[in-house]
Parts: structure tokens; sequence; C-alpha cells
């Protein structure tokens, strides 16, 4: 039998900035959305605001990616 690890989903924090930075080096992600800088995570991670959230997903306590909910009418 196998057991699968729990996806966690945590908010995102300024101790996250040189993880997401690097996360924005790599080729795939230039590939998916340019190579500009469309996000300055480091000015963005301290806001707290009531239409967007910013989440670490973590699978066996390593985080694997980003996610962004937002509420698009409330951008």
């Amino acid at each position: 039998m196998v057991t699968l690890e729990p996806l966690r989903l945590r908010d995102a924090t300024l101790a996250d900035l040189k993880l997401l930075q690097q996360w924005d080096e790599k080729p795939h992600v230039i590939a998916a959305g340019g190579d500009d800088d469309w996000f300055d995570w480091e000015a963005e991670l301290p806001r707290q605001l009531d239409w967007r959230q910013l989440l670490i997903a973590e699978l066996a306590d390593r985080p694997i990616g980003c996610v962004q909910i937002i509420d698009p009418l409330r951008e």
C-alpha cells in the first residue's frame, strides 16, 4: 500500500522571498509568464489585502509551488 503525503497550503511570508525569486528565474516559469518582473515579491509579500491570498504549496514539508487566489472584481 502506498501512503500519500497530504498537500498543505500556507500563507507566503517574507521568509519565502528568496525561494520565490529563485523560482521566478527557472526556465519553465519564464516560458509560462515571460521574463519581465511582473511581480515584486519583496513589496507584495508583506501586503495584507482582503481580496488576495498568496500561498505556498508544500508536500512532505517541501515547498513545491505558489498559488495566488484573488477576487478579480476587487483587484
